[in-house]
């Protein structure tokens, strides 16, 4: 029998957790394991207030975990058909504050992250990592999307209606930053935002506007 495996992803052991609560944070729940199970951190319901950015600086010894992230309601930390429950996400750091690996907010019951931890293991800076948040996903006139790396990109943004180009914006040097978007103009139905980085899309999501 042939049988094959992908090794976790190897990590710095030491790391910064970003955890912004939404509107709903007793449903979300946050674990960190090692190989033999034992729980080395959490965040749990009873810690948590709505709304609150949680910073946690994470040492670890040399070995494989995994990083959970459940939510009770299945729907996430962010749910297009469920604006009002707020937008919340998790996302790791490095030490010098680079953008390292995101969790997904529109994440259903959760997901995982299994990685093997290794001393003075540094991220190579030169390769862009992007988390996006596009917010709410279900709008009248007005949205936001949010963007934060570890490097700075020229970006671009197209704001398309049944694969017509309505909006275009175009930033320099944008790493960490966020923008806000009036498409009160625009026909209702099926909204698709598209972002670009250094030329090379990053990011597509869908809003639906009443």
């Amino acid at each position: 029998m042939k049988v094959s495996f992908t090794a976790p992803e190897r990590f710095p052991s030491k790391f910064v957790m970003q955890f912004l609560t939404n509107k709903k944070p007793e449903d979300n729940s946050i674990f960190l394991v090692n190989a033999q199970q034992d729980t080395l951190f959490r965040k749990i319901p009873s810690e948590l207030k709505a709304e609150t950015l949680y910073i946690d600086t994470i040492d670890l010894a040399e070995g494989n975990y995994s990083l959970q992230l459940l939510d009770a309601s299945d729907n996430g930390l962010q749910f297009w058909a469920q604006p009002a429950n707020g937008d919340g996400h998790l996302r790791l750091f490095d030490l010098k504050g680079n953008l390292i690996h995101a969790f997904e907010s529109d994440c259903g019951s959760g997901e995982m992250f299994s990685f093997k931890a290794v001393e003075g293991l540094e991220r190579d800076t030169t390769i862009g990592r992007y988390a996006f948040s596009l917010y709410p996903r279900s709008v009248v006139d007005k949205m936001q999307l949010s963007v934060v790396s570890n490097k700075e990109s020229d970006m671009t943004v197209e704001i398309t209606v049944d694969g017509v180009l309505w909006q275009k914006h175009e930033y320099k040097s944008v790493k960490d930053a966020v923008f806000n978007y009036d498409i009160s103009h625009l026909p209702a139905g099926r909204i698709i935002v598209e972002a670009f980085m250094d030329g090379v899309s990053q990011f597509k999501g869908r809003i639906n506007k009443r």
